[in-house]
């Protein structure tokens, strides 16, 4: 509470291209749901080519240089992509499918000895 904040975590690629595109469905199609809006992003996504996403990826390269810097400056390791340490570290235990018989039960093993 006392310190000073923790340096702004760096804006995905893709996080840059949808709030881009949202603005853009939303001045072409204003009446378009907040739903709808997010499933055409996300469509043009998928559909961009890699000279269309180039500024994005730029974009986050040199934000995530800032931020490693901004840790640095601060002492603090970055924090690293994915789930947070200790949420959900640990996968529920599976259980056995029950309808498909020994031979069910065998390939379950087989599964979980991988």
């Amino acid at each position: 509470a006392g310190g000073a904040a923790e340096p702004q975590k760096p804006k995905t690629a893709y996080a840059r291209y949808i709030e881009d595109a949202r603005a853009r469905i939303k001045g072409e199609s204003p009446s378009a749901s907040p739903s709808d809006v997010h499933s055409l992003a996300l469509a043009a996504w998928k559909a961009a080519g890699k000279e269309e996403k180039a500024p994005y990826d730029a974009a986050f390269t040199a934000d995530k240089a800032r931020y490693e810097k901004e840790c640095a400056e601060a002492g603090i390791e970055p924090a690293k992509r994915g789930r947070k340490s200790g949420d959900g570290d640990a996968a529920p235990p599976q259980q056995p499918p029950v309808s498909n018989g020994p031979a069910g039960q065998a390939a379950f093993a087989l599964d979980q000895a991988k």
